[in-house]
């Protein structure tokens, strides 16, 4: 709101000139603002009136226009109703102290208030940055556990595939010794068979064959259980025959595999002396 202008030095006395004022009410005026100015100057302070100016001010607190606008700070002699005005130096001094002090302690907060700031901004970089290598610190950790779960997986894999390799190379080798003892079991069978059927039985051994059995390689006598061709005991047979037929009874046994192993029994330097019918 607009303050009402009071008057200043140079207009005081146009004001003065140019307003007439009944003698009994300024008289009046008079006594009531001295009244009112004498109460005012208990605490140092006036409060201003239409029609106060500076210079009379001056007067009427022995102090100078300057002195009064130092003490209130004042930029022109210009005035307002309604407004405080120092009219003494000491309180201008404690006003004066109390606005230092005032401005201090504003200050002071100010600064409290900018270091609170500042603090408040480096905990939230401070947390920002924490927060940022947490992050960092999970992915890191992250990477390297799926880094660790692909090596495991390709060792398991590389192990897997050595293993099945191993166990082809293992079923192929066992094969091929399986084939090659295969092979020579029936190269051993075979010469075996050959040298059997190849062999020559003694005319003595083939008439001993048909005294004992009738020629019959199945026969067997049930009383002392001598079997084959040459009705073989099974001991004596168990001593010269094949490896294969050991164990085996001669009744079922190969015809040639009997006369080969009767002409081993013959031609072992014993003879014929082994058949009771030679």
């Amino acid at each position: 709101m607009k303050k009402l202008f009071v008057a200043s030095t140079a207009t005081a006395a146009l004001l003065a000139a140019g307003i007439g004022v009944n003698e009994e009410a300024h008289a009046g005026g008079t006594n009531s603002g001295q009244e009112a100015n004498t109460d005012v100057q208990n605490d140092g302070v006036h409060k201003l009136v239409w029609g106060d100016t500076l210079s009379e001010l001056g007067v009427e607190y022995n102090a100078s226009v300057q002195e009064l606008m130092d003490w209130n700070e004042l930029s022109s002699d210009l005035i307002y109703a309604g407004d405080d005005l120092i009219v003494d130096e000491n309180v201008a001094a404690q006003t004066n102290h109390e606005q230092e002090e005032v401005a201090v302690a504003n200050q002071q907060a100010a600064q409290q208030q900018a270091v609170a700031e500042q603090q408040a901004v480096a905990e939230q970089q401070a947390a920002e940055q924490q927060a940022a290598a947490e992050q960092q610190a999970a992915a890191e950790q992250q990477a390297a556990a799926e880094q660790q779960a692909v090596a495991q997986q390709q060792a398991a894999a590389e192990q897997q595939a050595a293993e099945q390799q191993a166990a082809e190379q293992q079923a192929a080798a066992e094969q091929q010794a399986a084939e090659q003892q295969a092979a020579a079991e029936q190269q051993a069978v075979a010469q075996q068979q050959a040298a059997t059927q190849n062999v020559q039985i003694p005319a003595h051994l083939q008439t001993i064959a048909q005294r004992e059995s009738n020629g019959d390689p199945t026969a067997i006598n049930p009383t002392s259980g001598a079997a084959g061709k040459y009705q073989f005991l099974q001991s004596t047979w168990d001593s010269v025959a094949p490896a294969e037929y050991v164990g085996v009874s001669p009744a079922q046994v190969p015809e040639h595999v009997q006369d080969a192993t009767a002409v081993k029994l013959y031609n072992n330097g014993q003879g014929a002396h082994h058949w009771v019918t030679a």
